[in-house]
């Protein structure tokens, strides 16, 4: 085998794994979105028995408590970093972005939420060309927007006042997307594990603090539903820094659109809400968007993924 046929040979193994990588995102990111619709659900169920910043508390205290022994298995040295001042920055966006969208959900139709956010998707593809220097590839804006378009879709916005909930969620859109470029960049260098770690180590006291003054002591079932949360929660949050390890930003950012499919078969199960036909239309447009972007950088040039990811390994 002559040197050329060698290296030939090398990129075609590279594009192969490269490809393994992303499909492996994507599953991560699909399972991390249906974790998170869950959660909409329970605090839909568990709301106004118990207040949304007092459940924000629970989900962190008990994520936090669920992951500690995998943490422990794998050694304290496993939080070891030297990026602090990133995780801090996270834990203060995120917990009041979870604060304000847990407040939401109590508010609207489990479904209107779940659309509303979406709005961070645009937020987040935006910065993450402009802060992370990624390519908005054409197969990217075009998931974004046929996701975009399903969820107006699903939604068919009218003339309405602009109520309160529909306020939080935008503005924990808007926080959120900040989330996901410093996710981003702690997942360059920091584990998975790492990552979701610090979000209950310093998230469970910052959300303590705004859950003691609405404190109310949940009965039995409500707390089997609270260990339920921090557990989806945690699996959400790992599943999600993995994602982000095997792939860019705006090319997972379409599969968002996901969470209002998960949210609409919950709502029907568990709220005896009924989808239209409006919904399964939005549902399909969203389900072609989702995995539009995949397809499209599957069938890129031969690269190796490693360094599409801006040497995120």
């Amino acid at each position: 085998m002559t040197l050329e046929m060698w290296y030939r040979h090398q990129l075609s193994r590279f594009a192969e794994w490269g490809k393994i990588r992303l499909w492996q995102g994507v599953a991560l990111k699909l399972l991390a979105t249906a974790c998170f619709a869950c959660l909409g659900a329970i605090i839909r169920l568990n709301t106004p028995a118990l207040h949304p910043f007092q459940i924000v508390f629970l989900r962190n205290l008990f994520g936090f408590l669920t992951l500690s022994p995998l943490v422990l298995r794998v050694g304290i040295q496993s939080l070891h970093t030297a990026k602090m001042e990133f995780y801090l920055l996270r834990s203060a966006i995120s917990t009041v972005g979870m604060l304000l969208s847990f407040w939401a959900a109590s508010l609207l139709p489990l479904a209107e939420a779940t659309a509303l956010s979406f709005v961070q998707l645009l937020f987040a593809g935006t910065m993450a060309v402009w802060v992370l220097g990624e390519q908005m590839r054409s197969s990217r804006w075009l998931g974004l927007g046929l996701g975009f378009a399903g969820a107006l879709v699903m939604l068919r916005p009218g003339f309405r006042e602009f109520s309160l909930g529909t306020g939080l969620a935008l503005g924990a859109a808007a926080l959120f997307a900040w989330v996901t470029i410093v996710l981003k960049i702690l997942s360059r260098t920091e584990s998975s594990l790492t990552i979701t770690a610090y979000m209950g180590l310093l998230q469970t006291p910052l959300s303590f603090l705004a859950a003691v003054w609405v404190w109310t002591w949940p009965s039995p079932e409500q707390w089997l539903w609270m260990v339920a949360m921090g557990l989806l929660g945690s699996i959400g949050q790992v599943a999600l820094a993995q994602a982000y390890k095997l792939a860019e930003v705006t090319m997972l950012l379409p599969l968002d659109f996901s969470r209002l499919l998960w949210a609409s078969l919950i709502g029907f199960w568990v709220f005896a809400e009924i989808p239209d036909g409006w919904t399964w239309m939005g549902g399909a447009l969203i389900l072609v968007g989702a995995t539009s972007g995949a397809y499209g950088e599957a069938r890129l040039p031969t690269m190796p993924t490693q360094a599409r990811t801006g040497g995120v390994g």
